[in-house]
């Protein structure tokens, strides 16, 4: 049987990637840091004629913080979100949720664009994101560059992005509030977690203000847990039992499924178990 070969190309600019992926028509696979994609060519070769690495596209790369917002290129890899002085101050969140990411190795290479495009329902950085109510770009072609809030793009199995679409930038509001991150994982260098949960909230004192919930590994996507912020908005948890939120999000939120990693029963548990230990951590921080 003869080796296909697939086409590989290296633009420099993003206009040079979007016509080649254009040219492919689907058929064409962009490279950002290679670790979901590789396995995923190894399963599907044959629906793969070229890949185009945008590692020399140097805006995918930027980080800037102005205007009350980050915007964060889609080739920024999760080592880069750990140190990163602009992302520690506006989003530490997402700069806590990158330093769990599996090993020093993963953590070099895994970006935040392939995290979301991988569309792996226990995406550490996405989970963050969600509660960070991050907005993403996506570039095509034809009609240049449109605005889509992370929760609308997420569907199971992968992102809505039509064919010949990029991903290039995330953009974050500025958020200093208190938060939590929490996980658990099989082993430390594991590149996703079985479920984790990511809580952001502000309070006057006595009552909470606002609140966002998110979870990986709960669900055939990462997803809000809108239940669990209603049930903590309505009633003072600063100063409630937590369980109440807890079981909101593990039994209203979550749809955790069974796989060789975890059973959904388990991943139900800890959906409960680490969004009471999330909701603990919050209440410690002072303002």
């Amino acid at each position: 049987m003869t080796a296909r070969l697939l086409e590989y190309f290296e633009p420099h600019f993003l206009e040079e990637a979007l016509v080649v992926l254009d040219r492919f028509d689907g058929r064409a696979r962009a490279l950002a840091g290679g670790t979901r994609l590789v396995p995923e060519l190894h399963a599907r070769l044959g629906d793969v004629a070229a890949l185009v690495n945008l590692k020399r596209v140097a805006d995918l790369h930027a980080i800037t913080a102005e205007n009350g917002a980050i915007s964060i290129g889609a080739l920024a890899t999760a080592a880069r979100l750990t140190n990163d002085p602009a992302v520690a101050e506006n989003a530490p969140l997402l700069a806590v949720a990158a330093s769990t990411l599996g090993s020093v190795q993963v953590r070099a290479l895994a970006t935040i664009g392939g995290n979301i495009c991988s569309g792996d329902p226990a995406s550490d950085l996405t989970a963050a994101l969600l509660a960070l109510d991050a907005t993403c770009c996506v570039a095509t072609l034809a009609s240049g560059e449109r605005r889509e809030s992370l929760s609308d793009l997420l569907v199971p199995g992968g992102v809505a992005l039509r064919t010949g679409e990029v991903l290039t930038r995330v953009i974050i509001p500025f958020q200093r509030s208190r938060f939590a991150y929490r996980k658990m994982a099989t082993r430390r260098g594991f590149e996703m977690a079985l479920v984790a949960v990511a809580i952001l909230l502000e309070s006057d004192g006595a009552r909470i203000q606002r609140i966002r919930i998110a979870f990986a590994g709960a669900g055939p996507t990462c997803v809000r847990g809108l239940h669990a912020e209603q049930r903590a908005l309505n009633a003072n948890i600063l100063s409630e039992d937590l369980d109440a939120v807890a079981a909101a999000a593990a039994d209203y939120d979550c749809a955790p499924q069974t796989d060789l990693r975890a059973s959904a029963l388990y991943r139900k548990q800890l959906v409960r178990v680490l969004t009471r230990r999330c909701l603990e951590d919050v209440m410690r921080v002072r303002t």
